[in-house]
């Protein structure tokens, strides 16, 4: 044998056990390898929270109150909430006497009356309410219910919410929320709620929701050095927002006009549990990551007054031979291409009609208005806008259309204000069709006021007298804050124009195929509207029975009927898009 390889072999042979010996040994020298709990209790000394004395660390001891606290201190900031305490079983002197008191002020203890009893063990009990205030733990849907914590215990929340996020098993379905904590089962506690703390980077992205009571769509914009906010309805973009992490909870303070506003928000499944603050007031809503647009259509561009109208095209998988081509109209404000409002948030209706009819062979074309989205810049200016521009912009769609090969008809889908542009267009640009979705058939100041009158009289009282005068051609100075949205100076122009019309005669003028079609759990436009616009028309209504105003179905409710407002998850009604498709396709 080669006397090298032998001698590398005799080597190898003789630092083998050392290796092995190395593996097996433990954080302590009584915590070994095999100890149920060494890569816990290992994590916890690697990071300084736990220690022991001459590499021994105790592990079935039981946790003294003040040392529980001591290693909380190691593990959190411990930021205080709340003025300090003087314990009377905690003199100044006392060696943890700092690390008690910081944990006071930060909520995480209360003590029993006037003293702390440092020296007494910590029971499991006490522990999980310990741990939830400090790492400010909310509930989540799966909790513990073990069979010896009673209903009416004390800490029966506490100890749910730790079982919640899986920081405590249990022992075959028991708590045993009286017995002392050991040095080993609090490094496991502790180690586990740190492990899964939510930090700020977990909030990085841009995120979107709405509001449901003020049917307020709003926007987040967080990165690691900042967080803005924005409420297109109030014309607010990226306002600087100031976010502190409390434990798994992200706390937004906006400060806007004297008013402060707080979100409370946690990570739950992809999204943003939050609790909106303001004024006394608290309400739930939910944020969603803003998800890139997916483009499954083809980019148009038209040229119109004032410069280029950008639209989205989508084509059926079939386009050999022509085939219809619909115009989709959306309704009116901030609404965009796709159904989405600035005001109300995202729905995709409009989207989903779009993609509905493309597998029914029939092309859409859709469109941000002048104003919105990516055709904002075509309306620099409120004032002088009057309901004859966006309809110009739809006649300028159909003439592009008319001169597309690829088409033999164009027709118009017009979603609520978009029903009466489409009847507006259609007065000097002939169309093969008007597909009526939610549009009212009646003036429009009559619509408003049974709008209103379902939120407030005061309102009703106002816009009566501002209505009046706008249909007489007079501007109205003094608009209070709650109608400005309706009636702020900058935009009488564009409702003394549209109060000119009374859209069932516009229809009726229009003198083309038409389609009406109305949901009966319709929040804004009523089926009086359809009846009316059917009896000028003389053409048929078909009414869906739980179809609500972004064409899905909604319960009777007001709240859960404008929960689908923000779905975008939640389909069309089922029969929609086939009626659409079946009045279209037939002559």
């Amino acid at each position: 044998m080669n006397s090298k390889i032998f001698l590398a072999t005799v080597v190898a042979a003789t630092l083998t056990p050392a290796i092995v010996s190395e593996a097996a040994q433990g954080p302590f020298d009584d915590v070994p390898a095999n100890h149920p709990y060494a890569t816990e209790i290992g994590a916890m000394k690697e990071a300084g929270i736990i220690t022991g004395n001459a590499n021994q660390f105790k592990p079935s001891q039981a946790v003294s109150r003040e040392h529980a606290v001591l290693m909380l201190s190691r593990a959190l900031p411990l930021a205080p909430i709340r003025d300090g305490k003087i314990f009377l079983d905690v003199p100044a002197t006392a060696t943890y006497a700092d690390v008690i008191a910081k944990a006071y002020r930060a909520g995480v203890i209360d003590g029993a009356g006037d003293n702390f009893k440092p020296k007494q063990v910590i029971t499991r009990a006490q522990m999980a309410k310990m741990l939830v205030q400090a790492f400010h733990l909310q509930p989540r849907t799966n909790k513990g219910d073990f069979t010896d914590v009673a209903k009416d215990h004390w800490a029966k929340d506490y100890i749910n919410i730790l079982a919640s996020h899986g920081i405590t098993t249990g022992d075959n379905g028991k708590f045993k929320p009286n017995e002392p904590v050991t040095r080993a089962h609090m490094a496991v506690f502790l180690q586990r709620a740190m492990a899964q703390q939510t930090t700020r980077a977990d909030f990085v992205g841009q995120w979107e929701g709405t509001l449901a009571e003020a049917m307020l769509a709003m926007q987040l914009n967080i990165t690691q050095d900042s967080a803005m906010i924005s409420i297109p309805a109030q014309g607010i973009k990226d306002y600087p927002v100031t976010l502190e992490m409390k434990g798994e909870v992200a706390v937004m303070t906006v400060t806007l006009g004297g008013q402060v506003m707080t979100l409370e928000s946690t990570l739950a499944d992809g999204a943003m549990a939050t609790v909106f603050k303001q004024n006394d007031q608290m309400f739930n809503m939910m944020f969603h990551p803003v998800e890139p647009e997916v483009i499954t259509y083809e980019k148009v561009t038209v040229p119109v007054e004032g410069g280029n109208l950008q639209a989205a095209l989508q084509l059926p998988a079939d386009v050999s031979k022509p085939v219809p081509v619909a115009i989709i109209i959306a309704g009116s404000g901030p609404t965009d291409k796709d159904g989405n409002s600035a005001i109300a948030g995202k729905n995709n209706s409009l989207k989903m009609v779009a993609e509905g009819l493309a597998h029914k062979g029939i092309a859409t074309l859709r469109y941000d208005k002048r104003g919105v989205g990516v055709n904002a810049e075509l309306l620099t200016t409120e004032e002088g806008l009057v309901v004859e521009d966006y309809a110009q912009d739809v006649e300028a769609l159909v003439t592009a259309m008319n001169k597309d090969a690829r088409f033999n008809a164009v027709h118009l889908i017009g979603h609520s204000e978009g029903a009466f542009m489409a009847s507006l267009a259609a007065q000097k640009t002939p169309v093969a069709s008007i597909t009526s979705l939610a549009g009212a058939g009646r003036p429009i100041d009559q619509v408003l006021l049974e709008q209103l009158a379902a939120q407030s009289t005061e309102m009703v009282e106002e816009a009566t007298a501002i209505l009046a005068a706008l249909k007489k051609g007079e501007y109205v100075e003094n608009v209070s804050p709650a109608m400005q949205s309706l009636f702020r100076p900058s935009i009488q122009d564009y409702m003394i124009s549209w109060l000119a019309h009374d859209p069932a005669a516009l229809l009726q003028q229009a003198d083309t195929k038409t389609l009406i079609i109305q949901g009966e759990n319709d929040l804004q436009v009523k089926p009086a509207d359809a009846e009316r616009l059917g009896t000028f028309t003389h053409n048929k209504v078909v009414y869906f029975p739980k179809m609500n105003h972004v064409l899905k179905d909604a319960p009777v409710d007001r709240e859960g009927n404008l929960a689908t407002y923000f779905n975008p998850n939640l389909p069309l009604t089922t029969e929609l898009v086939p009626t659409i498709a079946s009045f279209i396709t037939t002559k």
